[in-house]
């Protein structure tokens, strides 16, 4: 039943991806919202996604320690994967991680949208849902009254704002460019400026930085 429920996921995605219509975005609902059935039995599941926010008409994506809603959908950085993230605080939690630089999705305390290396704590949590159009919305489980959204300008709006009714496009996304993926998977780590700092640390051995040889100018 599993693999059954998996392989219509599986199916829809590719021919979201031929016909490449936003009608697929309703259409995906039904088979979307069973999804954390199959999540909850197993932890390697990836969703891979470009998040279309409808305020700022461009993507989501993870520049650096950055993120912002305008990314072209050639962009590599606008790559996001839904990671499931079974935990104590709820079955179908997921992670949200850029797939280029490794980073997550998370809150601060203050309910502002920043990115993390390390996705473990409640506040980089969310449980995705679809609002009364289809549309996606992706709500925190550190407070459910914040959920993920950019203003026109596709900078990152406080979680809070999603009460007013004049913003609620703001926090409306479409989902494409859809995959799916089972196998385990092992984020990049954060890159060394200095690698052979690195090697001394673990050896406990010291060595300084090679130089560069110069060759000597004859004398006459």
């Amino acid at each position: 039943m599993l693999i059954f429920r998996f392989l219509q996921i599986a199916s829809l995605a590719y021919l979201c991806s031929l016909i490449k219509m936003v009608s697929c975005q309703s259409l995906s609902v039904g088979l979307e919202k069973g999804a954390p059935a199959i999540l909850k039995n197993s932890q390697d599941i990836r969703r891979n996604y470009k998040l279309y926010n409808l305020c700022s008409g461009h993507h989501v994506q993870i520049i650096g320690k950055e993120i912002n809603a305008r990314g072209l959908s050639d962009n590599a950085n606008a790559n996001m994967s839904f990671i499931s993230a079974r935990s104590r605080h709820h079955l179908n939690a997921i992670n949200i991680m850029g797939q280029k630089s490794g980073r997550y999705v998370c809150f601060n305390k203050r309910g502002k949208l920043i990115v993390r290396f390390n996705g473990r704590k409640k506040l980089c949590l969310f449980q995705e849902d679809f609002s009364k159009e289809h549309y996606t919305v992706l709500k925190s489980l550190y407070n459910p009254e914040w959920y993920v959204g950019f203003n026109k300008k596709g900078k990152p709006l406080k979680g809070s704002l999603h009460s007013k009714s004049k913003m609620e496009s703001c926090f409306h996304f479409l989902k494409r460019d859809h995959s799916y993926g089972m196998e385990q998977y092992t984020p990049p780590g954060p890159k060394i400026k200095h690698p052979w700092k690195l090697k001394d640390l673990l050896t406990g051995g010291h060595r300084s930085r090679p130089q560069r040889k110069v060759p000597k100018t004859p004398t006459r």
